[in-house]
């Protein structure tokens, strides 16, 4: 049973929607499967849609070379349905490149364009370290207006490599977080659209992966204010959908941009 959250606002800047669900462990078909069955039920007006970490494989520190095609195959299966669906499409999956291991955020656009970024925080107590090569760089997208940085799970952990200078809008978090660790997570989530005085938008996954590890989802919309406009209301399969407003953001910026008395510093990647 898939359950639906919708939160209608007066004005419509952009509809984005969270796709919160328990990831077949390493069978990247029957997830695209499953999602392809999630994207027929969307309203057709939802410009942005996420997904999260390593969305059709579940977090496996193990990845092998025979994840060559599969990923080869999930990165022109985003493209098709983000031209599909007329959206934007995110998500992380496992990318083998010159020898090395990446969890790769891609962001397919309606265009069937792709922006990519690369997991900076590698989860070592997991062992994430051992077989991937992290991320040198952050990687802002725009897209309808709006500009949007992508972190990946861990990286929720380092508010430094997430601080606003007012060069995006939007924060993006997509996750396999555990459950006993849920509060930290909606605690960190609200922290940091407060201090960037930006929205977050952050989806996680449900169910218990290959490794015994349970998820409880927890996926939620955060305005620049820290208040949740949307969330998920289970641990269950379930899409969580809002609309953001640039307008709204930005006044909120001008009436109070503190912002402009930030520390300045470099970061060493």
């Amino acid at each position: 049973m898939l359950n639906i959250r919708r939160v209608l606002l007066p004005i419509n800047d952009m509809k984005v929607a969270l796709i919160q669900y328990d990831i077949a462990w390493l069978d990247a078909e029957k997830n695209r499967h499953y999602l392809n069955e999630v994207f027929k039920n969307l309203d057709s007006d939802i410009q942005l849609i996420l997904l999260p970490e390593m969305f059709d494989t579940g977090f496996c520190t193990a990845p092998h070379v025979g994840m060559t095609q599969t990923s080869a195959e999930t990165i022109q299966w985003l493209q098709l349905k983000a031209v599909e669906n007329n959206a934007c499409i995110g998500g992380s999956i496992i990318v083998p490149e010159e020898g090395r291991f990446y969890n790769r955020f891609f962001w397919a656009q309606p265009d069937g364009q792709l922006k990519t970024y690369d997991k900076r925080h590698l989860f070592s107590i997991g062992n994430e370290h051992l077989n991937y090569a992290p991320g040198k760089q952050k990687s802002i997208m725009s897209f309808s207006g709006f500009r949007f940085l992508p972190q990946i799970c861990y990286d929720l952990r380092f508010p430094v490599f997430s601080r606003c200078r007012n060069d995006y809008d939007v924060l993006i978090y997509v996750a396999n977080w555990p459950a006993p660790r849920a509060d930290v997570w909606c605690k960190l989530l609200m922290a940091r659209a407060i201090e960037n005085q930006c929205y977050v938008l952050a989806v996680n996954r449900t169910g218990i992966d290959g490794n015994g590890i349970v998820h409880q989802g927890n996926s939620m919309i955060i305005d620049f204010k820290g208040n949740v406009m949307a969330e998920a209301q289970s641990e269950n399969n379930e899409v969580v959908m809002s609309e953001i407003f640039i307008e709204n953001l930005s006044d909120f910026r001008t009436k109070f941009p503190s912002w402009k008395d930030s520390d300045s510093f470099s970061l060493d990647l």
